[in-house]
């Protein structure tokens, strides 16, 4: 829910996150880093290990976008649903974002 009279909210409304996410986040830039440690000298596990990597949050952000589309398709709109998978979907672009730059 907004402020009073629909207006935006307080700032604590928007910084809140689901603890899951966070920690899923944190797995994600953990498992990217074992990732780059373990593989230094091998570039063809590296590459590989980042490729799997790039397909879970690929299918993450999928997730995330089908669940977007699926509260604005209810009657009423699930905003704190649609507000919790962009929360997330930022952490996934974060993370599919770190993943290129580090197999490059």
């Amino acid at each position: 829910p907004g402020a009073p009279g629909g207006g935006i909210g307080t700032a604590a409304e928007h910084t809140a996150v689901d603890p899951h996410v966070l920690v899923h986040a944190m797995e994600t830039r953990e498992a990217i880093e074992d990732a780059l440690a373990v593989t230094v000298s091998d570039p063809e596990k590296r590459a590989a290990a980042l490729s799997a990597l790039a397909r879970g949050v690929a299918a993450g952000e999928a997730r995330c976008l089908a669940s977007i589309a699926q509260a604005f398709r209810s009657d009423p709109v699930d905003i704190s649903t649609a507000k919790r998978a962009t929360v997330e979907l930022s952490y996934l672009a974060r993370a599919r974002d770190e993943i290129r730059e580090k197999g490059e």
